[in-house]
């Protein structure tokens, strides 16, 4: 294209990853040594890349900045033109990590910038050698890896292909999906900081905006202010898992070596089978026009912040399946809430029957005193807040029943306290988890602990 590609810093803060020069001018970098701006000559026809302002951070490399140039000087030269005739100062294009060209925030170049990043990744990724090359990755990995389930060889294809076309993680990501494997939305997710286990859906499940992976705080949220989901997780359908709400049923729950509440396979490959759907909007780190790509790069390096809302998430299971499937159990549990008196410790002795729990299973599990449990649940000691939560989570009681039980104690939740919103999310929908669970989970989310 005769065009020169210059490395060197040109910001202090690496705000501007890189910019495309039409005209010779004189221009200010940033020197390090000095610690200020210096003014440079700079020849038209160049292309000036500092390496140390990837675009967004997480979503280009050194390559992805030159290539974003180039498309610059091939597509929007004319337009560039079209400017200088009433505003002969313009000499290039300066291009932030944040998106949008700087120092001009007309629509007409703002679409040009969103141009720029919507090819260059097409470019450096052409769709028939991306397919083939995924194609032979699929191959090779489902052969190493002895397994024909695609989710499962889905991460090690994304990260041959970022390697073999020296793009990003995110970027191959994003292309698999342009090529048709939606199967990749469900990989590389972090959520509140941890990994979230790769996982897909029936083509065409989710929109762009949509996922089934939520923190533990927006559910907390969602479940509480959402009345429409608020009923489907108070009556036990519904457990949080893995940064997931999916519907409690062995069918789509299972314990790991560990005694860890995790999905089954079948429900990691059938999410839109058994998980709610929540709708995503951008409300803080970027700009609207790469929307799109941070809703499928929800990873560990993200700065972005989402709003999220429950959209009436089952949609894809019938409702007359998801009773077939809970009928049994809601209906024994409904049979025994039916059937406890306004007593709590009549209440705790009825359950803890009904679960077939010794007295000593549940000290060991809760870390109670086995004599002091006695002593709460035959009325001889109120106990408190804390441990009436502890044994309604150690019965891993449905949240119905452990809310019949507080409500007609001495006490109560207090929900200005941060630690009891958290005691609450953890009787609502962790109950079916194990102590150490819901333990290490209260911890992570600094509530005091049980």
């Amino acid at each position: 294209m005769g065009l020169t590609v210059e490395m060197r810093e040109i910001t202090k803060d690496f705000s501007v990853f890189g910019q495309i020069y039409f005209h010779d001018c004189d221009a200010d970098f940033y020197d390090e040594d000095s610690d200020e701006m210096v003014q440079t000559r700079v020849s038209g026809r160049t292309i000036i890349v500092d390496p140390k302002a990837y675009f967004l951070r997480n979503l280009g490399s050194v390559i992805n900045t030159i290539v974003h140039e180039c498309v610059h000087w091939d597509q929007h030269r004319k337009a560039f033109e079209l400017e200088r005739l009433y505003n002969s100062s313009a000499t290039r294009i300066k291009c932030q990590v944040v998106g949008g060209i700087k120092d001009n925030t007309r629509g007409a170049t703002d679409w040009m910038e969103w141009q720029a990043n919507a090819l260059a990744p097409k470019i450096q990724m052409p769709l028939a050698m991306f397919k083939t090359q995924a194609f032979k990755f699929i191959k090779q990995f489902s052969s190493e890896l002895g397994t024909s389930e695609l989710i499962d060889v889905m991460e090690p294809v994304i990260d041959a292909l970022a390697t073999f076309f020296s793009v990003s993680r995110a970027a191959a990501k994003i292309r698999m999906i342009d090529a048709g494997y939606e199967g990749a939305i469900g990989t590389f997710t972090y959520i509140d900081g941890r990994y979230v286990k790769p996982h897909r859906f029936k083509k065409g499940a989710l929109e762009r905006n949509q996922t089934f992976s939520i923190g533990a705080e927006d559910a907390a949220i969602q479940s509480i202010t959402n009345p429409e989901m608020s009923a489907l997780v108070r009556d036990g359908s519904y457990i949080y898992v893995d940064s997931h709400f999916v519907l409690n049923h062995p069918k789509y729950l299972t314990q790991d070596i560990f005694g860890q509440t995790v999905l089954t396979d079948y429900a990691r490959t059938h999410m839109e089978e058994c998980c709610l759907v929540f709708e995503l909007s951008v409300k803080s780190g970027c700009r609207e026009r790469y929307y799109t790509e941070c809703f499928l790069n929800r990873d560990k390096t993200s700065n972005i912040d989402f709003d999220i809302k429950y959209c009436n998430g089952f949609e894809y299971a019938a409702p007359e399946k998801k009773a077939q499937l809970l009928a049994k159990t809601i209906a024994e549990e409904m049979r025994i809430y039916n059937e406890l008196p306004n007593s709590y410790t009549s209440s705790l002795k009825i359950v803890r029957e009904w679960k077939k729990v010794t007295y000593k299973e549940l000290a060991e599990k809760i870390l109670v005193n086995e004599r002091t449990i006695r002593r709460i649940v035959n009325g001889e000691e109120p106990g408190s807040i804390n441990s009436i939560v502890l044994i309604c989570l150690g019965l891993h009681l449905p949240p119905n029943n452990s809310s019949h039980i507080i409500r007609n104690s001495p006490f109560s939740l207090n929900f200005n306290n941060n630690s009891h919103i958290w005691y609450n999310f953890a009787l609502t929908h962790l109950y079916a988890k194990s102590m150490d669970e819901i333990r290490a989970f209260l911890q992570i989310h600094g509530a005091e602990p049980l």
